[in-house]
C-alpha cells in the first residue's frame, strides 16, 4: 500500500560518490542584473517544458508558450482575489484536449463581472465557473473529511477537485475501504476516492569567504554526521540579516549547519529567527524557519542536484530483494547545477486555496535525494493527515500537490526544506537558468507492502506517488522575511 511521509531521512542507502564528493562548488561572482529581458537561447533544454511537452505530446514550442503564461496568470488571478476577496474561489489549468484556463467564482457573482477581469491576452482560453460552494463551506466540509481519517488513524489527503465539483480523498487501499463506509452520510455523494500514497513529513565555525546557496544540503549541528535535510532559498530574515530557509526543528530536527568540500563545517546562528511547525489547526499550517547566517554571505542562487538514486530491500514470498531507482532529469545539466532566483510566486491569500499556485500550473522540486524532478500541481490545497509509529495523528492544512510521471522518486528522505520553484528558464546572456521561488517541499510518499516497512513509492509501478510543499508566502505570516533575488530582496506577499 502507498502512503504519504515526510522526507526525513530514514537510513536508506544512496548510491554514488562520497559525501565530500558531492558537495555542489561555489557559482561564480554574481553577475550584474540584466536591465531588460533576454532571449531564451533556443540550444538549451527546458526541464519545465521537457516534462510538459512529454506528458501531453506537445512541440516544446508549444510547451514553452504555455509555461510562458503561467505567470500571466497568476498576476490576473491576483486581480480577482483584490476585485472579489473570498467570493474568488479558485483557479485551475487542463491541458487537454484542449488548453484552457478556468476561474471558479461565488454562486452569486455575475459571469460578465468576473470576464471583464480576465488579461486580455488571456481571453481566448479562458471560461468562468460558478462554484457549488463558498470558500467558508469547502474549509469545513475539508475539516470534516480529514477529522474522519485522523480520528480513524489513516494516513491520506484531502482536495477540493473544481472540475468534477468534489472531494478527492488519496489514500492507501486498504485505508479507503476502512473510510469510505466510515463517512457521514451526507458526505458520501460529494467524495471521490483515488488509491495513492500516504503522506510522510520528509528528513532526512566560519571562514572567510564563505558563502552560501539553496539547495545544499541540510547537516544538523555540528556538522560531522550525515546531512539530513535540504535547503531551500537564501533570504533577508524579519530582522534583516542575512539567512536561509528550510524546514522546521520539529521536522527537520537539530540546529542548521553545513560542512563544505574542505571538510570544515559550520554550525549557523541560533536560535532559529523563526521557526514554526504549525499542524491540527483548521487554518494555514507551516513548517519552516528563518535560520540567520552570520557572516557567511548568502546569495541568489539554487543548486539542484541532477542522475540521482537510492537502493532498498523489499520483502516478497520468495525473501528480500534488492531493488534500486534512478531519477535522471535530460533537461538540466547531468552533473546537476545553479539557477538564479529571479523572483517569487507572489501574493497571500488570507485561506488556504493559494489562489497563486494554480492546478495545472508546473513545478519542478528540489532535493539532495532525488535531484531535480518536475510535474504539474494537482491541486491547490490538499489536507494531508499523516499517522505516526506512535498511532498519533497530523493533519497539514493548504499544501500544494504536485504530481510526475518522468521520475521514479518525485521526492523522498532527505529532501525535506528543498526548494519547489517555477519552471527554470535558460538565459543566454546571464549564462545559468533562471527560476522564481514558490515554496518548500516538506512532504513525499512512501509505499509499504504489508511487512510494515516504508520503501520509496516508485513510479510507475505505484500508481500516484505525489510530493507537497507549502507555500512560500507563509515564510512572512509571523516575520517579514524576503527571499533574495538577482534583483535585490523580494517580498512574497
Amino acid at each position: 500500500m502507498k502512503i504519504f511521509k515526510s522526507l526525513l531521512v530514514l537510513g536508506t542507502a544512496l548510491a554514488g560518490p562520497s559525501l565530500l564528493a558531492q558537495q555542489p562548488p561555489g557559482p561564480p561572482e554574481i553577475p550584474a542584473a540584466d536591465s531588460a529581458p533576454v532571449e531564451v537561447s533556443k540550444s538549451q533544454k527546458a526541464p519545465g517544458a521537457g516534462y510538459l511537452a512529454k506528458r501531453f505530446g506537445l512541440s516544446e514550442l508549444e510547451a514553452r508558450q504555455r509555461l510562458a503564461l503561467d505567470e500571466k496568470i497568476t498576476e490576473s488571478t491576483a486581480s480577482f482575489v483584490e476585485a472579489f476577496g473570498d467570493d474568488f474561489v479558485s483557479v485551475f489549468i487542463d491541458h487537454e484536449p484542449n488548453y484552457r484556463v478556468t476561474y471558479v467564482i461565488a454562486r452569486d457573482v455575475p459571469v460578465g463581472d468576473a470576464q471583464k477581469m480576465v488579461a486580455q491576452e488571456l481571453r481566448r482560453y479562458v471560461a468562468v465557473k460558478r462554484s457549488k460552494y463558498t470558500v467558508s463551506e469547502l474549509d469545513v466540509l475539508n475539516r470534516r473529511i480529514a477529522d474522519t481519517l485522523a480520528n480513524m488513524k489513516l494516513p491520506g489527503t484531502v482536495g477540493y477537485d473544481f472540475r468534477t465539483d468534489k472531494f478527492e480523498i488519496s489514500a492507501t487501499e486498504t485505508a479507503g475501504q476502512k473510510l469510505m463506509p466510515a463517512l457521514p452520510t451526507d458526505l458520501r455523494s460529494v467524495v471521490r476516492f483515488v488509491p495513492g500514497g500516504k503522506p510522510q513529513t520528509v528528513q532526512t565555525g566560519a571562514r572567510s569567504g564563505d558563502v552560501f546557496y539553496g539547495g545544499w544540503q541540510f547537516f544538523p549541528a555540528p556538522g560531522t554526521g550525515t546531512p539530513t535535510c535540504t535547503y531551500a532559498f537564501s533570504i533577508r530574515t524579519g530582522s534583516g540579516q542575512d539567512g536561509m530557509l528550510t524546514a522546521s526543528s520539529g521536522h527537520c530536527q537539530g540546529n542548521a549547519a553545513y560542512k563544505y568540500p574542505d571538510g570544515h563545517t559550520v554550525t549557523l546562528v541560533t536560535p532559529a529567527e523563526v521557526d514554526r511547525f504549525v499542524f491540527n489547526n483548521s487554518g494555514r499550517s507551516y513548517d519552516y524557519r528563518q535560520v540567520r547566517t552570520g557572516t557567511i554571505k548568502p546569495g541568489p542562487y539554487v543548486w539542484f542536484w541532477n542522475n540521482r538514486g537510492g537502493n532498498y530491500y523489499q520483502k516478497t514470498l520468495s525473501g528480500w530483494e534488492y531493488k534500486s531507482w534512478a531519477n535522471v532529469n535530460p533537461n538540466y545539466p547531468i552533473e546537476g547545477g545553479y539557477s538564479q532566483v529571479t523572483g517569487a510566486v507572489l501574493g497571500s491569500s488570507a485561506n488556504t486555496q493559494n489562489y497563486n499556485h494554480a492546478a495545472g500550473q508546473t513545478r519542478c522540486l528540489g532535493g539532495q535525494t532525488t535531484g531535480i524532478t518536475c510535474g504539474l500541481i494537482t491541486a491547490s490545497s490538499t489536507t494531508a493527515v499523516e499517522v505516526l509509529d506512535d498511532g498519533s495523528t497530523r493533519q497539514y492544512y493548504g499544501y500544494v500537490k504536485v504530481e510526475g510521471q518522468d521520475y521514479m522518486v518525485l521526492a523522498n528522505g532527505g529532501d525535506s526544506g528543498g526548494p519547489a520553484v517555477t519552471e527554470p528558464v535558460w538565459n543566454s546572456t546571464a549564462g545559468y537558468y533562471q527560476v522564481k521561488a514558490a515554496g518548500i517541499v516538506l512532504i513525499g510518499s512512501v509505499r509499504d507492502r504489508g511487512d510494515g516497512y516504508d520503501r520509496p513509492c516508485v513510479m510507475p509501478g505505484d500508481q500516484s506517488c505525489p510530493a507537497y510543499y507549502m507555500p512560500i508566502d507563509r515564510i512572512n505570516d509571523h516575520a517579514a522575511g524576503t527571499i533574495l533575488t538577482t534583483t535585490g530582496a523580494v517580498a512574497v506577499n
